[in-house]
């Protein structure tokens, strides 16, 4: 697993045949003076981006399987769903995250990206993987800052059905409980699905004080952006 080193913010291009893919994350320290409103989650996007407010996606996030295509709605528009995807040029797709796992998505093709939250029931219902399949490509993939297997602890009900297919993502120092891998999991799975590699952050969420944490009692929300250029 290939791990990137970074500290907020976090702004890396990455250049393809097609055009130049942006990866924006914002945390803690990039937020201070703004709310938990969409709409100052927008006007900190566009402060760091450049791109118009009604080109920014945001979602009222729901922990499901559903994926949109942000080509279909406009921006001005909040849905229920847990990921975004775009063809198109100039269109921020945003994912927001406590200790759940943002995932980044972009063909090596043709213009295409993705943006998905990935919590553990967003990964029951194998939400990237349904994607993936939707839509096969050859993908690139990365992990942005979550929460770690160390301090990821679970009842054993969630974990279950991922210890079937792969149980080196659990593990229990205790009775019931276990410390899941979100992004150990999901990278067995992408690898051995799709043949995609997952690359990953390296950071965990509880552990940085630079990024908000649900578990560590942070009301705030990190903002992980993507856009093609």
């Amino acid at each position: 697993m290939l791990i990137w080193d970074f500290i907020p913010m976090i702004h890396k291009k990455h250049t393809l045949p097609w055009g130049e893919v942006n990866l924006l994350l914002l945390g803690k320290s990039d937020q201070a003076g703004f709310d938990n409103s969409i709409d100052s989650y927008k006007k900190l996007v566009n402060e760091h981006s450049g791109i118009p407010e009604n080109n920014i996606y945001l979602l009222n996030q729901v922990h499901g399987g559903l994926v949109l295509d942000a080509d279909s709605y406009s921006g001005d528009e909040t849905r229920d769903a847990d990921g975004l995807f775009t063809a198109s040029r100039g269109k921020v797709l945003v994912i927001k995250t406590g200790d759940c796992m943002p995932v980044f998505l972009w063909s090596g093709t043709r213009p295409l990206v993705a943006a998905i939250h990935a919590g553990w029931r967003g990964m029951t219902a194998e939400i990237t993987e349904n994607f993936i399949q939707q839509y096969p490509d050859i993908w690139q993939a990365y992990a942005g800052p979550c929460i770690s297997m160390e301090q990821y602890e679970v009842e054993s009900d969630v974990t279950s059905k991922f210890l079937q297919g792969d149980p080196g993502v659990a593990l229990s120092d205790k009775p019931g409980k276990y410390h899941f891998g979100l992004v150990e999991h999901l990278h067995d799975s992408l690898e051995k699905k799709y043949n995609v590699e997952l690359e990953y952050s390296g950071i965990c969420t509880k552990e940085s004080g630079d990024w908000f944490s649900h578990r560590g009692g942070d009301s705030g929300r990190n903002l992980n952006c993507i856009w093609i250029e």
